[in-house]
């Protein structure tokens, strides 16, 4: 039987608590801390809690480490893994760090021990010394994928609806209609105002060159830039 955080009792309906029947000796260590020690009650409270979870962890310890010794002296190798697993937890809850020389408080509570774990058997503390668990309402892969689908959905949706800056056909940059220029016959034509002014100028330049000049005149150059196509061959 696994013992988890979540499914202990509560002491003030906040404070876990191994069994029912530690809610005295909870309530007598917040009395001491509160009228003798002079502590705000929900202070005194946090206190004697603290030291009652330090106090449950110790006892989880005590517990693996005598099943880890019953274990290996019954061969049983498979339990003492486990108890060897849990009673390194409870000494890392414990801020203790050396596995082969327990604290004070773990060698005194094994001197103790309450029953045949020569078997794997969990103790109650271990709920103190357990990673919280994960979050019940997590969501789902599927959740994430469909909430990333949707996202782009509306993003794509709010891209369409946005109004699309008309484009110069001959440079590419933003055109305008009021300084723009709209090709007779074919509106999807548009020629931005820099491109207008700079066609105009160079038509200008080409129409007012006299006849007989001895510059190419405009039609001129315009029929000889006109190429046969393939199909005039």
């Amino acid at each position: 039987m696994a013992y988890l955080l979540s499914r202990l009792p509560s002491w003030k309906g906040k404070y876990p608590a191994s069994d029912t029947t530690h809610f005295d000796d909870l309530q007598m260590r917040s009395d001491i801390y509160e009228h003798m020690h002079r502590l705000p009650r929900h202070d005194a409270e946090a206190r004697a809690h603290a030291d009652y979870r330090k106090e449950q962890v110790s006892k989880a310890a005590a517990h693996h480490w005598n099943g880890m010794k019953a274990a290996h002296a019954a061969g049983n190798e498979e339990s003492a893994k486990k108890h060897g697993m849990m009673y390194g937890l409870a000494l890392h809850q414990l801020g203790h760090k050396d596995l082969l020389n327990p604290p004070p408080e773990v060698v005194e509570a094994a001197k103790d021990p309450k029953s045949e774990i020569a078997h794997f058997k969990a103790h109650p503390g271990d709920a103190f010394s357990l990673p919280p668990p994960e979050p019940d309402e997590q969501p789902t892969r599927t959740g994430n994928e469909k909430q990333v689908k949707d996202r782009a959905a509306a993003s794509k949706m709010a891209k369409a609806e946005e109004p699309q800056s008309e484009k110069c056909s001959a440079c590419g940059g933003p055109f305008h209609p009021e300084t723009g220029h709209y090709t007779s016959g074919h509106d999807d034509v548009r020629v931005c105002g820099p491109c207008t002014h700079h066609f105009v100028d160079w038509l200008k330049t080409h129409t007012r060159r006299p006849y007989g000049s001895k510059e190419t005149p405009f039609y001129e150059a315009a029929k000889t830039s006109i190429k046969p196509g393939d199909g005039d061959k």
